[in-house]
């Protein structure tokens, strides 16, 4: 941040960006200047959480998945402390494209009741490229769900990662 421009709507551009180092930098600099900016502590808040939890997958035999997560929010009061909230819960989502034009979506999920884990998922049929998630669920606000941790996406006909995310 050599141009001494810090703002936390330039911290949102560098999130949406990927560059989530840059964006904490700079929001810990805001803070610090500012420490009772609300968006800024937000956005800090929301990454350091984002750091913390990941979720990965690994094909297994065709038409399942293995999905490994760790640091997950899983207990009541890990929720409300991450998320302001009493009735969330946490979910694994596998989400499959199958193979051709025109192919269905398959999605599957389960809850998510431990930190650290691992779910052997099935895909549906003729799974091509499947991508799995921690999604939070907050029933009491309209069926509010919202991912938390986002796998790279995994495709059967190359065997390799078909994508990266956050």
């Amino acid at each position: 941040m050599g141009s001494g421009i810090s703002s936390v709507t330039l911290a949102r551009l560098y999130i949406q960006q990927g560059h989530l180092q840059r964006a904490s930098t700079m929001l810990s600099q805001i803070v610090a200047r500012e420490p009772s900016n609300g968006p800024a502590l937000e956005l800090l808040r929301r990454l350091e959480i984002r750091r913390e939890v990941s979720v990965t997958i690994d094909l297994a035999e065709e038409g399942t998945a293995l999905v490994r997560w760790r640091d997950a929010p899983c207990d009541r009061a890990q929720l409300r402390a991450r998320y302001d909230t009493d009735d969330a819960a946490l979910h694994v989502v596998v989400l499959a494209v199958g193979r051709g034009a025109g192919s269905p979506m398959f999605v599957t999920s389960r809850p998510c009741t431990r930190a650290h884990g691992e779910a052997l998922l099935p895909c549906g049929p003729d799974p091509g490229s499947v991508c799995a998630c921690l999604v939070l669920e907050r029933p009491a606000r309209s069926g509010d769900a919202r991912p938390i941790a986002v796998a790279p996406p995994m495709s059967w006909t190359t065997g390799a990662t078909a994508g990266v995310s956050e």
